[in-house]
């Protein structure tokens, strides 16, 4: 009978204590499985519990700032539909995650949001979301499956920079632009597909991605940026779309492997240092008759090119100083035609 009383005084305890916390705060604040969750107008602002496989309650709508940061002991994450938004640092330095389901209602993933989870495998960024921010998922090593879907519009600064693991990226045509250090120091990079419709190629996108064999920039890229792919080391094959117009300085700088390139027509500026210390360069084709050329330094700078193939005359070509672009002795072949 004891008993009996003293757990109706904990039921009745507990039930004034829910009734009493919406008094005192002025908002209402659910507390879930033994406080495990501590939830606020929709925003997830505290988790206690012990960590493994963690489903978030379905009323969440945001999961709040640094909610789960250095949880270590965080294996999974399922995030149910209805939740928007997944705030700065929110899932920052959890070791431990290897697997999160994100849902088709999340429209914001914040900086840092799961920079530093090294143990992460895979992951879905659904089309829902506009921007995915600067460092979210930065260094997350153990990354080798990563998906973003057409709906995605930027990439942002070190979106996904140092994520080692990662060998294969497609970036979809909804992404217009991919900012600085995107995917910067992918080291495991070897295919890369930049569909038709981003814009710009933005500083040090790709930089060091030491293993990447080839890219094609579709004609929708306006600039590569300056420094965009530097060291990426192991480039046998690049392609400029007809489209393309400016080349930044230093954008392919020291990609060693390359043997040849071609600069479409559509290129209008051709930036110092462009293909400067490109060990392997010997072939250049270049379709474009006048572009504007920066002249401090020429683009082609300690490579060793040999042949230049060229569309236009003689004339044109010394009119347009593309000879001083070369620093090497080479040869050149006038009025190439070109399908």
């Amino acid at each position: 009978m004891k008993k009996s009383i003293r757990s109706l005084l904990l039921v009745t305890g507990f039930s004034l204590i829910a009734l009493l916390v919406p008094l005192l705060y002025g908002s209402e604040i659910k507390v879930y499985a033994a406080t495990d969750f501590v939830i606020e107008d929709g925003v997830l602002t505290e988790y206690t519990g012990n960590g493994g496989n963690v489903t978030i309650p379905e009323e969440v709508t945001v999961i709040g700032y640094n909610v789960f940061r250095g949880r270590s002991s965080l294996t999974g994450v399922t995030i149910p539909e209805g939740v928007t938004k997944i705030e700065s640092g929110a899932f920052m330095d959890c070791e431990g995650l290897k697997s999160v389901t994100l849902p088709s209602t999340l429209t914001t993933i914040e900086d840092n949001a799961f920079n530093e989870s090294t143990g992460l495998k895979s992951i879905v960024i659904p089309g829902s979301v506009s921007v995915v921010k600067d460092y979210a998922f930065a260094y997350c090593e153990g990354l080798t499956s990563l998906t973003i879907s057409n709906g995605v519009k930027t990439i942002d600064y070190a979106a996904f920079m140092g994520c080692k693991g990662l060998s294969r990226v497609t970036v979809p045509g909804s992404v217009a632009n991919i900012k600085d250090y995107a995917f910067a120091d992918c080291e495991s990079l070897t295919a890369l597909t930049i569909s038709n419709g981003v814009k710009t190629i933005d500083f040090c996108a790709f930089e060091n991605c030491s293993s990447l064999t080839s890219v094609t920039i579709p004609g929708s890229v306006s600039t590569v940026g300056r420094y965009a792919f530097e060291n990426c080391t192991s480039m046998t094959g690049l392609k400029l779309s007809e489209g393309v117009k400016t080349l930044e300085r230093y954008s392919f700088l020291s990609c060693n492997a390359l043997k040849s390139v071609t600069i479409p027509s559509s290129v209008t500026t051709l930036d110092a240092y462009a293909f400067q210390d490109c060990a392997g360069l010997k072939t250049v084709t270049i379709l474009t008759k006048n572009p504007t050329i920066d002249t401090t330094s020429p683009a082609f700078y300690d490579s060793p090119v040999a042949t230049v193939y060229y569309a236009g005359t003689e004339a044109e070509w010394k009119a347009s100083e593309l000879d001083s672009q070369f620093t090497s002795k080479i040869n050149v072949v006038y009025k190439v035609r070109f399908p």
